[in-house]
């Protein structure tokens, strides 16, 4: 067992070294979420982010939000409703960003893995820009492995962001990873990504721009 925990802490740093040598600009995406059962399959959420970049010593983006779960159709669908609120700067300039959400969730398992197709549906309301809607997909496949008295468990996930508007797909995230629990309510993941992002800058417009992220999740469930 220690075995295993050794060998899957090497992998993530082989893949943050290489990715930090390859680009000298990774960055740390931190994510913890709160949810808590409010009624039979009724959910609240509460969750926060906050990036840096620029070897994660420049904080430049925060999202909180709120919503609701409602998985009482079926078993393989579920149903939220989220408002969030963004803040994020470009150019030493920040700008604020709020978004009601719409999400359904399919979820089925093959030969033990766990698979989840999350369709995201977001009105994006910017400050000093026009607003619009965004579509989101990410389908997630988690292994049926669990390792030690943590329970580690591999998953790989891809997500891509489509503006609708403009009917443009600019935006994907590649990112394997584990998660594993520290209490019975408490849990973690621990994940690289592997951005691909359609820059807006002047000299770079239009233009497919890399970025590797690593990133951790902390989830506290009741």
């Amino acid at each position: 067992m220690k075995r295993t925990v050794v060998l899957i802490s090497l992998f993530l740093f082989g893949m943050v070294s290489a990715a930090s040598a390859a680009t000298r600009n990774l960055q740390y995406w931190k994510n913890e979420s709160l949810s808590w059962g409010i009624a039979k399959d009724w959910k609240l959420g509460l969750s926060s982010d906050i990036y840096f970049k620029d070897n994660a010593s420049d904080f430049y983006y925060q999202r909180t939000g709120l919503g609701v779960t409602y998985s009482g159709l079926a078993k393989w669908l579920d149903l939220s409703v989220i408002y969030t609120r963004i803040v994020i700067e470009s150019n030493n300039i920040w700008k604020r960003e709020e978004e009601p959400v719409l999400v359904g969730t399919l979820k089925w398992k093959v030969k033990g893995f766990a698979i989840s197709d999350k369709n995201r549906f977001e009105y994006r309301i910017i400050e000093d820009a026009e607003d619009g809607w965004r579509y989101r997909n990410q389908v997630t496949v988690r292994a049926p492995w669990k390792w030690t008295r943590f329970e580690i468990q591999p998953y790989v996930a891809d997500e891509f962001f489509v503006d609708i508007n403009s009917q443009v797909l600019n935006d994907n995230r590649v990112q394997p990873g584990f998660s594993f629990k520290l209490t019975k309510e408490l849990s973690m993941d621990i994940y690289y990504m592997w951005r691909r992002v359609k820059s807006t800058a002047r000299k770079t417009l239009g233009k497919w721009l890399t970025q590797d992220i690593l990133g951790t999740r902390l989830k506290l469930t009741f």
